[in-house]
């Protein structure tokens, strides 16, 4: 029998439905690390790519590969087996290796939601058993609260805000460095988006090139700096020329430095089906960096004061990114004032050091609840 989870020795397995080149198995290494400071054993699970936690960081806890794991690699220091399984999403190859665990050991398990999977273009959840996943979970951690309409009444749940990369706070190279080697000019407006495009996000993405071309054409010397993968074909954007430096996938060592160098941070979209249950990750980055945030009105956007904090959008269309960039290009002592008041709000509430907390109230509760069957 497993020991009651929640307890600080207990050796927990987190579970990413991506290596770390993408955000969510980031967010599984700031937790394991918060975890293994608090006296926690966590080991880390990829589908595949191990390695790419080197882009990372260096683990004090192991990280290993789906495959290995079922093949008996997994060790904990204190030579016992799994005490909890935290399943990050219900995604299918998340949810198998989940249960195969939880059935060997016979340990409870949490679900981490992230997306409303249902909304999400060519989701890899399945529409039944993703739902039987998180109604026999012992627990569910959400980015917003938004998810946890998608649990049971019966399963407890927690919000755990993502944090911020705590470089972003003393990025490696000066600003005009790193524009410089963007050629990038003093003149220039520029605006930088981390992330991909694919097909759930490729309609908010458009409108965010149109609004650069916008400001181009009205006299605004923007410049869109992009990185992370396309997914879709390149003649979905419109073609920003010399208004654009796409540069592809970037180390994550860089991001600080690259939103360093711009002027204004824009996270396109609006209210629907697809961002109310979400939390870009990197608005906890673009806030923290002291730079001034334009997003919808919307998942974190509820809790900003507009005009404060950051300006919100209402439509996120073409037009009013144009808008609400053009007032900053044109203000930069509200830049400055937003810039500063949304790193306040980061440095309170976007904090991964403070958030876990959340998770090991929510895995506390987890212990109690399997001591009293």
């Amino acid at each position: 029998m497993p020991r009651p989870a929640g307890t600080a020795e207990s050796n927990i397995v987190l579970i990413s439905h991506c290596d770390f080149t993408g955000n969510s198995a980031l967010h599984t290494y700031n937790i394991a690390s918060e975890l293994h400071r608090r006296g926690f054993s966590p080991a880390v699970a990829v589908p595949g790519n191990a390695k790419s936690v080197e882009d990372v960081g260096q683990p004090a806890f192991p990280v290993l590969m789906y495959r290995d794991i079922r093949k008996g690699g997994l060790r904990f220091a204190d030579g016992e087996g799994i005490d909890l399984v935290h399943a990050f999403t219900p995604r299918e190859h998340v949810r198998r290796l989940a249960l195969e665990l939880v059935r060997a050991r016979g340990c409870p398990y949490v679900v981490h939601l992230e997306d409303n999977e249902a909304a999400i273009v060519a989701g890899r959840s399945h529409r039944l058993r993703a739902p039987e996943f998180v109604a026999g979970a012992a627990g569910v951690t959400a980015v917003v609260d938004r998810l946890l309409e998608l649990k049971p009444d019966h399963v407890p749940g927690v919000v755990v805000w993502p944090g911020f990369d705590e470089a972003v706070l003393s990025p490696r190279r000066p600003r005009e460095e790193v524009r410089a080697e963007l050629g990038l000019e003093p003149e220039h407006l520029v605006l930088v988006y981390p992330g991909n495009v694919h097909d759930s996000n490729l309609a908010e993405i458009r409108s965010l090139y149109l609004a650069v071309a916008r400001l181009r054409s009205a006299g605004h010397a923007a410049v869109l700096v992009k990185t992370g993968w396309n997914f879709v074909h390149r003649s979905s954007l419109p073609d920003l020329g010399v208004g654009i430096r796409d540069l592809g996938w970037v180390a994550r060592a860089h991001v600080p430095e690259l939103l360093a160098a711009a002027d204004i941070l824009v996270q396109p979209g609006r209210s629907d089906s697809f961002n109310d249950f979400r939390f870009p990750s990197k608005l906890p980055e673009f806030l923290a960096s002291g730079r001034p945030v334009v997003l919808p009105r919307t998942n974190i956007g509820l809790h900003l004061e507009d005009g404060v904090e950051a300006l919100l959008l209402e439509q996120g269309d073409a037009d009013e990114i144009c808008e609400k960039v053009a007032l900053l290009a044109e203000n930069p002592v509200v830049r400055a004032r937003l810039g500063e008041r949304g790193r306040a709000f980061a440095l309170r509430e976007l904090r991964w050091s403070v958030n876990v907390e959340r998770i090991v109230d929510l895995y506390l509760q987890v212990a109690g609840a399997a001591a009293r069957i």
